[in-house]
């Protein structure tokens, strides 16, 4: 241990329950190492869990989107037809990408 960076030791005690909640933050912010956790969290001050749920939803609706395109590529590649309900479905799909990006920069903001 004499290559350690870090050679000084800092020690507290905690109740079981301080060790719970301590533990499950932790958890939430991804952390695998409490030792890393506790250092960021003396050092920094705070530590900031951001809510990604409406970004994931987004990216889900465009994947959709995507799909739908390539499906239409390959039915107007092989037949040469394009159907109104093909497009009607990435119309849908746009105006809920849409709404769902006005929500997620109207709670950001």
């Amino acid at each position: 241990m004499a290559n350690r960076i870090r050679k000084n030791s800092i020690q507290f005690y905690v109740t079981d329950d301080e060790l719970t909640i301590i533990t499950e933050r932790m958890k939430e912010l991804g952390y695998k190492n409490k030792s890393d956790y506790l250092r960021d969290l003396a050092i920094d001050g705070m530590t900031v869990s951001v809510d990604c749920t409406s970004l994931r939803n987004l990216c889900a609706e465009m994947s959709k989107i995507g799909r739908n395109v390539n499906q239409i590529a390959h039915l107007a590649n092989g037949s040469g037809n394009v159907y109104r309900s093909d497009i009607e479905k990435i119309r849908k799909c746009l105006e809920d990408i849409w709404l769902m990006l006005r929500r997620f920069l109207s709670a950001t903001t």
